[in-house]
């Protein structure tokens, strides 16, 4: 019998790209991501009382999980989890310096932004990237703009006030029922039904399902991203802190200048 040859479809080491943009010296780069869960329950997490220390906080934030793995490897965290066998291998994606300092920005001005209501948008400045033999990425220094998208209340409030079936609900911060895992719409088991098509493939692992996405959930998560980038085409000030300076800014100079 042949041996058996595991495969996946790419991006199990890293899935966020930065890397390729590193390889080409890429003076600023651009980072869109969705969280598979809520903020507000990874913002629980950490300011539930029990961390008393910005370096318990980042341990939570990064336990709670935000971004993925793939992310936070690039900074030098590795999980130390046993279910997360490719967590070994990350090792080899480390390429910014001052890992933990970094983390511990992006994570403070991104809860500052989150608790004026604001879109988290954030840029980590001159981030020092070092050598990486393996991803053939050499000593440089880049930008890197993070969007973090998420339920923002004045876009729920606006889309709730018009006239179209979407219901914003102010005590639970979110859309009512379909819309309400807008904008982490989940890649295995959206819009479940007993007897669908859905089932589990080896190891009980969810099968994807992208086809069981309606347009209006497609639409809506669309909507939330146009939103958000046009919010913070302008700088975001919180008291008299310019927190990020703006698209604008960034797209007058040009991100695709290199080193």
């Amino acid at each position: 019998m042949a041996p058996a040859h595991p495969h996946s479809d790419g991006a199990l080491i890293d899935n966020t790209a930065i890397i390729a943009h590193l390889q080409h010296r890429t003076r600023h780069i651009i980072f869109a991501n969705t969280p598979y869960k809520p903020y507000s329950q990874i913002y629980a997490k950490v300011h539930d009382g029990s961390h008393t220390s910005e370096e318990a906080r980042l341990n939570a934030w990064l336990t709670a999980d935000p971004f993925g793995q793939a992310f936070y490897a690039l900074f030098g965290y590795i999980a130390d989890s046993p279910v997360m066998i490719e967590n070994a291998s990350r090792m080899i994606s480390v390429v910014f310096a001052d890992g933990r300092a970094r983390l511990t920005e992006l994570m403070t001005n991104l809860d500052r932004l989150y608790e004026a209501g604001k879109p988290m948008v954030y840029t980590l400045k001159d981030l020092h990237v070092i050598e990486n033999p393996f991803w053939g990425v050499e000593p440089h220094v880049c930008d890197l703009t993070i969007i973090n998208y998420y339920l923002i209340p004045a876009f729920g409030r606006a889309v709730g006030a018009a006239d179209n079936p979407v219901v914003y609900n102010e005590t639970t911060g979110r859309f009512d029922k379909p819309y309400d895992n807008v904008p982490e719409l989940q890649i295995a088991g959206e819009n479940f039904k007993p007897g669908s098509f859905f089932k589990r493939g080896p190891c009980g692992v969810p099968e994807l399902n992208l086809t069981a996405y309606t347009t209006g959930q497609i639409n809506l998560t669309s909507y939330l991203a146009t939103w958000t980038i046009n919010e913070a085409w302008e700088p975001i000030v919180l008291d008299r802190d310019t927190v990020f300076e703006g698209f604008a800014a960034i797209f007058s100079r040009g991100i695709h200048e290199e080193l």
